[in-house]
């Protein structure tokens, strides 16, 4: 029995295989309501780039003992270049970041499927822009840690790190935008089977998942439509898009 969550307003290969390449300007990265930026297309493979600088950082309260909190703040994970590609199996998306990531855990690219290309079908997105319409499915590229004391972690912070590992997560929408079922989940969570952990040196974060899991196949063209998570908003409004991207899958 799978467990049904509310999910956050989104104001809130070797064979002959296509890449696009494509550079982020101001007007694309804006969020905000309006038409969206003209969409990447691709076969096989689309490869976005970003400037860097345009993150905020990552904020935990930390404490010792029964003494006051206090915030602790780490670079955030900057996005320069992001890869979404297929492999005829599987979806993978490859983000490299700007320096490699310290010792945290925290989400690095959230994004949106609307598995059959049709903006008609699947949930809209209230007060939210063009782009975030006709999907079907949402998810988050992570990276977490591995700790000494309590295992794995997808967000937090540590002292004594072990390794680091980055999973592809994957929630189905219902009939309505605010309820999500869990398909694919951050490991140690349940009750979703686990999303594979994918090991991260460097300065690369990628993982993927297998094309059942979203119901496509090779030759199938979807849209995806993925955001820098720790790009700070502006208001109520989210920021960071990327242009929605077209993929025909291999």
């Amino acid at each position: 029995m799978q467990t049904r969550t509310i999910a956050a307003v989104a104001i809130a290969m070797c064979v002959v295989t296509t890449v696009s390449t494509v550079t982020l300007d101001a007007q694309a990265r804006a969020g905000g309501r309006g038409a969206a930026p003209q969409a990447v297309t691709g076969v096989g493979t689309v490869q976005l780039t970003d400037p860097a600088g345009d993150v905020g950082p990552i904020v935990f309260l930390a404490s010792v003992g029964t003494g006051p909190s206090r915030e602790v703040k780490h670079p955030g994970l900057d996005v320069v270049t992001l890869s979404i590609a297929s492999d005829g199996t599987r979806l993978t998306l490859a983000a490299t970041l700007a320096a490699p990531p310290g010792n945290v855990a925290s989400t690095v690219v959230e994004y949106f499927v609307d598995v059959d290309n049709k903006r008609e079908t699947g949930v809209t997105m209230p007060a939210a822009d063009a782009r975030l319409a006709g999907l079907e499915f949402t998810g988050a590229l992570t990276l977490c840690i591995e700790r000494d004391l309590f295992g794995i972690a997808c967000v937090g912070e540590t002292q004594k790190l072990i390794s680091r590992s980055a999973v592809l997560t994957l929630d189905k929408y219902g009939s309505e935008w605010m309820f999500t079922d869990p398909v694919i989940g951050r490991p140690m969570t349940g009750p979703a089977p686990e999303a594979r952990q994918t090991p991260v040196t460097g300065s690369i974060v990628s993982s993927s998942i297998d094309y059942a899991a979203l119901g496509v196949k090779s030759g199938q063209t979807i849209r995806l439509v993925l955001r820098e998570y720790l790009t700070p908003d502006v208001g109520t409004s989210k920021r960071g898009y990327f242009p929605e991207v077209v993929l025909t899958l291999r």
